[in-house]
């Protein structure tokens, strides 16, 4: 098979569906492979795949082809081989490699090139060549040609008892006919026994081969020479008795490499270990070769499995365990004395408080429990260290806001989650973002007037599901699943409505509401038919206390006569009448009112407007990759040239740190602001004393100190103004005179790194240069904001973890939430960093690792406090103080936390800006609030959301 990447090129299946397809169904064939495929658009992959030319010919290894040139060639060089391998010699190489334990091929061809190298089988056409003949006497006696082409007509073996590979065979009778009982070259066994053993036992060269001449026919063939007449070839004679010793094959025919290519082409073996070579099923039924494993070699096969087995055990062992020898000595050593076991019993203690002392020093200096090469490390192993917490370091994790807080705990996730879809997808449902206090004020209205949020969210919401419910077929889940999960004949009698009567007033909804327009004053009638279709008792526990709610109120009853002048009910009894949905719904409290928008959420998850926002969203991210990289082109091109006009603006590469004002290192991949001030000059104080120690550092081991320290040196060596010059040159040590020489070449350097006053010409380039970069940074800035919309528009990921598996949320800037406003200002969405409790998973993994180190568990109740979080628990951080506290509980030792502070920090100013400008915006409702009470207008704030989309 062609190899492609030194791998072989895997034929393709044929599909399933073709099995039972219809068989006159169009299908697309390539008949070099016989791969069927049934869709041009496969066929056409697939062909392209094999129209590259990457592949290789296995056989002769010629690269830079095709797949059907590969192909072609293999076949070619098959051909080949089995017309110039002879055919005689097929099958005893085969039955002699068959069930052979050898490990590589190479090895493999080897033994049996040795193997048969020097004998020849009846029907052969060898080479006869007298020159290699140790008859010395016949070849001087009769001159001549000394090459001749024969066939083996006849193989007679030795007159003498016959063993094979030590398996010694029945005396021959003696008779003329002795030949005929014995099997010519039958050494078929282990190819592992040396050559000299097999030629002991069945020596080639006591073969006799009745050879005769043969001539090369027009076409290639060979003809047996007539007549025949015994005697030497050298002498006319057409027919020879001869010896292995000048018999040769041609090398065309039967060499090492012919032979390996050959038994590669017919044998194969098990990945497994001792697994032996084993000839392929065809070949074997061709040639008569047995396919059932001996006895002796399974026996062989199962003893190197165990050798193996044994090999790998005993290197465990002595792994887990010391050696042998060094239990034995440790058994041959005298008994210790009762003083000498109290001293090593003593010593031993006195290690071991050592021991835990030095382990205790390393922890309050490194801060984890285990050497580390370099930070960071598993969070759970950092520790603070008590130099850490005397720098005020909080061990505790700031206490956010907690779900108490919420007006219902139990469906806080699923709230949250639930304003996180509809906010992405907002473009896909037509509604603009809103706040998340503002959802929430909204799914606490309960007022008689409509809330214009509500409907437009429901509105939008339902519109999309049309898609949905017109791809499936109406089952009436509801009815089935409030029918199958409550008694038929079960009645409530305080707070509910009976399951038949509830079943049929289901009934009057579900015919083809998809088909009309869905609007403000509709949705109510639409969200019942879609929980008809869709909904069942499973995906909504909630289910029968919504439609009971929806579809049903309270009858209205008077004194006398009770609800509608018909008999009083018995006590107890609260009798319902039918309803609209549009009147019932804002009487809904806030947890059914969460449960019908999630699961709204869920189902428009797989309509076609969601789709057309994923699909959208991929390709604007590929743009937005590609304009990424233009303008870091042009922010590093910029850069350059700045440099090269200014090299104090110089920006930081590679992580270097810039200094600026003498007040340390930026951190590194800032970019040096207009305000501030470039590098202090060479010719400070610490400036200068830095260049003298480079120079001093730069100088080369050819100055020795006795130069440095003559006269004549010191003479020339100009003084830098501020040092004093000593009265006498004798009193000058050579390392005072090594110091003058590099304040001179300090001097020097500082006066070739002077900038060059720029003209004006350059000023205004550089001004220029300088405004573009700025340009570029904004537009990076810009496409980085619009890069996170994009990028957690299909899956919302959480900025991190923290040591404790507690996951950081931040969904702001989402979808179709954006972070700046036309003029720069913050916007927020929610405001609030959340924290959500860790997993049960999570929990798992730190118990098993709490197992091991008992310390995690009260750790984890220090430093978490009472802000300690249980599975489906969240927090919160609405402060810029809160935020600022929790950023510095984290500790950037462990690998989670590191990460997470990172992207903390990295997205600070839009975090802080978004609590910020939740802040102003809550207080200025508040205002706004009290204003229109003290004017009799008691409209809230959420009451005002109108929708931007609503003209799209």
């Amino acid at each position: 098979m062609p190899l492609a990447r030194r791998k072989k090129v895997l034929i393709t299946k044929d599909d399933e569906s073709l099995q039972n397809a219809d068989g006159e169904a169009p299908v697309y064939y390539i008949p070099q492979t016989g791969e069927i495929f049934k869709d041009y658009s496969s066929f056409v992959s697939r062909m392209s795949f094999y129209r590259l030319k990457i592949f290789q010919c296995e056989t002769s290894g010629r690269g830079n082809l095709t797949f059907f040139e590969a192909l072609e060639s293999e076949k070619s060089e098959a051909r080949m081989l089995d017309a110039r391998f002879p055919e005689q010699l097929k099958a005893a190489v085969l039955k002699s490699v068959q069930w052979q334990i050898v490990g590589r091929l190479d090895h493999l061809v080897e033994a049996v090139f040795d193997r048969f190298k020097d004998r020849y089988f009846e029907g052969e056409r060898v080479f006869v060549d007298f020159s290699t003949s140790t008859m010395e006497d016949e070849s001087k006696e009769t001159p001549g040609r000394g090459r001749y082409w024969v066939r083996i007509t006849r193989v007679i073996p030795p007159a003498k008892e016959q063993t094979t590979n030590g398996k010694r065979k029945a005396s021959q009778m003696e008779s003329n006919d002795m030949d005929a009982f014995v099997i010519p070259h039958d050494i078929y066994g282990d190819l592992k026994i040396p050559a000299a053993t097999v030629n002991e036992q069945d020596d080639p060269k006591a073969y006799v081969y009745e050879t005769q001449l043969v001539e090369e026919g027009p076409n290639g063939t060979y003809t047996t020479v007539q007549p025949a007449t015994t005697g030497d070839f050298r002498q006319g004679a057409t027919v020879m008795n001869l010896h292995c010793d000048v018999l040769s094959r041609d090398r065309l025919a039967f060499s090492k490499s012919i032979l390996k290519r050959f038994i590669r082409e017919c044998v194969d073996r098990d990945a497994a270990v001792a697994s032996p070579w084993v000839v392929k099923n065809e070949i074997a039924l061709k040639y008569q070769i047995t396919q059932q494993m001996p006895d002796d070699v399974r026996k062989g096969v199962d003893a190197v499995k165990r050798t193996e087995s044994e090999k790998r055990k005993r290197v465990s062992e002595v792994k887990e365990h010391s050696s042998p020898v060094k239990r034995a000595k440790r058994a041959t050593k005298a008994p210790l004395t009762e003083e000498e076991k109290v001293a090593k019993a003593r010593d031993e203690e006195a290690a071991k408080v050592k021991r835990e002392r030095d382990e205790a020093n390393r922890l309050l200096l490194t801060g984890c429990r285990r050497h580390v090469a370099r930070w960071p490390i598993e969070d759970l192993d950092v520790v603070l260290t008590q130099a850490e917490k005397a720098s005020g370091k909080p061990i505790c994790r700031p206490t956010g806001h907690s779900t108490s807080e919420f007006s219902a705990p139990e469906v806080f996730e699923s709230f949250i989650m639930s304003w996180n879809f509809v906010t992405t997808y907002g473009h896909a449902f037509n509604v603009s973002p809103f706040s998340l206090d503002t959802l929430e004020a909204a799914l606490n209205h309960s007022g008689d007037e409509p809330c214009h949020l509500i409907d437009v969210l429901h509105a939008g919401i339902i519109s999309s599901c049309r898609s949905v419910s017109a791809g499936m077929v109406k089952t009436q889940a509801a009815v089935q699943s409030l029918s199958q999960e409550y008694d038929e004949n079960e009645m409530e009698t305080d707070e509910g409505v009976d399951i038949t009567t509830l079943v049929t007033s289901l009934g009057a909804f579900g015919s083809g509401w998809e088909k009309k327009a869905v609007n403000h004053e509709t949705w109510c009638n639409a969200l019942v038919s879609i929980l008809k279709e869709h909904a069942t008792v499973q995906n909504m526990p909630t289910l029968r206390q919504i439609l009971a709610h929806l579809l049903f109120k309270p009858a209205a009853r008077d004194a006398t006569n009770g609800a509608s002048g018909d008999v009083k009910p018995a006590p107890g009894i609260k009798e319902w009448v039918a309803a609209k949905p549009r009147e019932r719904y804002y009487s809904l409290s806030f947890e059914l009112k969460v449960a019908i928008l999630a699961f709204l959420c869920d189902l428009s998850a797989t309509s076609k407007a969601v789709h057309n926002a994923l699909d959208t969203c991929e390709a604007t991210l590929t743009e937005m990759r590609k304009e990424k990289i233009e303008l870091k082109r042009q922010q590093k091109k910029l850069a350059d040239q700045i440099a090269a006009m200014a090299p104090e603006k110089r920006k930081p590469l590679n992580g270097s740190a810039v200094p600026t004002n003498g007040k340390g290192p930026k951190v590194s991949g800032e970019m040096m602001n207009e305000g501030d001030t470039p590098p202090e000059s060479v010719g400070s104080e610490h400036g200068t004393e830095d260049l003298v120690t480079a120079a001093v550092a730069g100088m080369t081991m050819e100055t020795t100190p006795s130069e440095a320290a003559s006269d004549d040196n010191f003479a020339s060596f100009p003084m830098l103004d501020g040092v004093s010059t000593p009265a006498k040159a004798g009193s000058r040590t050579p390392r005072t005179s090594l110091r003058f020489k590099a304040q001179d070449q300090a001097r020097v350097v500082k006066k070739k790194e002077e900038p060059r006053p720029l003209t004006k010409q350059e000023e205004e380039e550089l001004r220029q240069y300088e405004e573009e970069a700025a340009k570029v940074d904004r537009n990076l800035e810009t496409l980085e904001l619009e890069f996170r919309q994009y990028l957690l528009l299909s899956r919302m990921r959480p900025m991190g973890e923290d040591r404790f598996h507690c996951k950081v949320w931040w969904f702001d800037g989402v979808g179709c939430m954006t972070l700046l406003d036309q003029d720069g200002q913050h916007l927020y969405g929610t405001g609030k960093l959340f924290i959500q409790a860790p997993s049960e998973d999570d929990i798992s993994l730190i118990d098993a690792k709490a197992a091991v180190e008992p310390s995690i568990g009260s750790r984890r109740a220090e430093e978490e406090g009472d802000g300690l979080l249980n599975v489906g628990q969240w927090a919160w951080y609405e402060t810029p103080e809160e935020f600022e506290e929790y950023v510095s509980w984290l500790n950037p030792k462990g690998t989670r936390e590191s990460n997470l502070k990172s992207n903390l920090e990295r997205w600070k100013p839009y975090i802080v800006g978004g609590m910020i400008a939740r802040h102003k915006e809550l207080m200025l409702q508040s205002k706004q609030v009290g204003r229109r009470k003290s004017n009799g207008e008691i409209r809230v704030p959420y009451m005002n959301y109108v929708n931007l989309y609503a003209t799209k």
